[in-house]
């Protein structure tokens, strides 16, 4: 119905295509899935460019949707297409007190950052890269530790 009503690119209808999509994995529908994914993954590449966060969500999520599909070479490929950019960018958002109050929201260390990093790990894994699965998920282990704490389930 969003769809319709306000067309196919709306940021409220891609996340209602979003949504779908995540209930299509849940229930094991995971081709349907794919291709919602990389619906919403290409709406958002051409309205919001390729390293907008919300860009890079979709990516991640195609991604997940890849490795579902046991397509672990395109999950990696997607995978590190979003880490490097995560990496990379910085973003400064203005507080509601002003410019002054600004922050780095994305980063090497940021926690969506690391999530990625983790589901990297078992790609490579799956693709039988120990070597770089381990490596990478010490390191993973490590910045969640320190940021996130020792008892936090993520870092668990």
């Amino acid at each position: 119905m969003q769809r319709w009503i306000l067309g196919e690119e709306h940021s409220n209808a891609l996340a209602s295509t979003n949504s779908l999509a995540i209930c299509y994995d849940e229930v094991g529908l995971s081709k349907k899935a794919a291709q919602l994914y990389k619906e919403v993954l290409e709406a958002r590449k051409g309205i919001l460019g390729e390293e907008h966060p919300e860009t890079l969500t979709s990516m991640g999520n195609f991604a997940v949707s890849y490795r579902g599909l046991s397509r672990l070479k395109e999950a990696v490929q997607l995978d590190e297409k979003v880490v490097e950019a995560r990496e990379r960018t910085l973003g400064n958002v203005e507080a509601r007190n002003g410019p002054a109050a600004t922050r780095k929201i994305l980063g090497e260390e940021h926690p969506n950052t690391l999530a990625l990093m983790a589901n990297l790990t078992s790609c490579y894994d799956g693709l039988g890269q120990s070597k770089e699965a381990v490596a990478l998920h010490e390191k993973v282990l490590v910045a969640r530790e320190r940021i996130l704490g020792e008892e936090q389930p993520d870092t668990l």
